[in-house]
């Protein structure tokens, strides 16, 4: 299962950064001497997770793009994000755009409109 929350994903979303992440830091100290120092530390919070819903095969509805806004609006709050067997604790990231929604189809009603766009997170 794929959610965010409460959230359903819909069928098509990607995890675009999934693969693009290492749980390692490393920093390189060149000695005077010509040598290196390496200084490596595991990583246990602030991996980046972004979340691109498509526009020609993953969907949200307002009432989804309503949920994540009023989710994002709200700071230093914790979600819960489901990606198939993996759970993860994240945050919204707001170093960078937090969403990004485009309307695909307006409706006369916009609790009809579909949406599609992208979701940036950050694990806490």
């Amino acid at each position: 299962m794929r959610k965010l929350g409460s959230l359903t994903l819909p069928e098509g979303t990607q995890w675009t950064d999934q693969f693009g992440y290492s749980p390692v830091q490393q920093v390189l100290k060149r000695t005077v001497g010509g040598g290196i120092i390496l200084y490596n530390q595991a990583l246990y919070k602030g991996r980046p997770i972004t979340l691109e819903f498509e526009k020609n095969y993953a969907w949200l509805t307002y009432s989804d793009v309503q949920q994540i806004i009023n989710w994002a609006n709200v700071p230093a709050q914790s979600y819960i994000f489901q990606w198939d067997t993996e759970d993860y604790i994240v945050q919204f990231n707001h170093t960078d755009r937090p969403y990004e929604f485009l309307k695909i189809w307006n409706y006369e009603t916009p609790d009809n409109d579909i949406y599609y766009g992208k979701i940036n997170l950050i694990t806490t």
